[in-house]
């Protein structure tokens, strides 16, 4: 989930840079900088939010500042509160519904962080903040060379063979349906292939002409009418196995990243 605040009074926008004008916060991000660590105190609620936004602005980290709150229902709220003060493309990690080893896709949570973990993963377009909490920390993430190994890019004008895609689908546990629904189904009728994957808004409807991909339309699965076309879409369908591997967040960060603890004694 990725926020950008849409019209805050200005004023508010400006707080962050007050905070410059102070010889601690000052020294704070002089030591972030040189890899060091440093304590904000007194504060609370929003103004939590109030110094992160700063400490970016002032340019503390190189890498991802990844924010961590002691639950996962006050992560979500921080997002918000930071969105007031800075215009910052922050994402949530969100924590899962249940911290056992098999993860059968049908968390929300889980689309969330496949998307979070490919951001991470592409060099130009890694967000500048993580929002998370302890509980979402705990989950281990899919690793990206899974990730790259189960994604195949469609592309308008490229070849596509609907029957080995139902069998490479089928083989990492998605279901062929009579009309999509959740993420990790897909139904076919004709030269038209339907899918829906969990890290996409909408689900996408592919022509075929032949073995032609002749368009590539997102669309409304209540009135089956198209929203939007696009050229390309890349179609990740991770592999459902006991022996599938596993990382954590601070194994995707990059360098010069640091990690921002909210109320560490909670």
């Amino acid at each position: 989930m990725a926020r950008h605040a849409e019209g805050p009074a200005p004023r508010l926008r400006g707080l962050g840079d007050t905070l410059e004008s102070h010889r601690g916060f000052a020294d704070l991000v002089t030591a972030l900088r040189e890899g060091h660590g440093g304590t904000i105190g007194g504060t609370w609620g929003s103004a939590s939010a109030l110094a992160v936004a700063a400490l970016v602005k002032a340019g503390a980290t190189t890498g991802t500042l990844v924010v961590v709150l002691p639950h996962a229902a006050e992560a979500d709220a921080f997002l918000d509160d930071l969105a007031i003060f800075a215009d910052i493309p922050a994402v949530l990690l969100p924590a899962v519904e249940s911290l056992g080893e098999d993860e059968g896709g049908d968390d929300p949570a889980d689309a969330e962080r496949l998307a979070v973990v490919k951001r991470l993963a592409a060099a130009d377009a890694r967000p500048p903040v993580v929002v998370t909490s302890i509980q979402a920390l705990l989950a281990p993430l899919a690793d990206p060379r899974d990730i790259e190994a189960g994604t195949r890019r469609l592309v308008v004008g490229g070849r596509l063979d609907p029957e080995e895609l139902a069998d490479w689908l089928g083989a990492r546990g998605w279901r062929l349906v009579d009309a999509i629904d959740t993420p990790g189904t897909f139904a076919r009728r004709g030269g038209i292939v339907d899918l829906v994957a969990a890290d996409w808004d909408r689900p996408i409807r592919v022509e075929l002409f032949g073995d032609e991909i002749e368009s590539l339309r997102s669309f409304d699965t209540v009135t089956q009418r198209s929203v939007a076309a696009v050229e390309t879409v890349d179609l990740t369908a991770l592999a459902v196995a006991a022996g599938s591997r596993r990382t954590q967040l601070a194994d995707l960060l990059p360098g010069g990243s640091a990690w921002a603890i909210v109320e560490p004694g909670e």
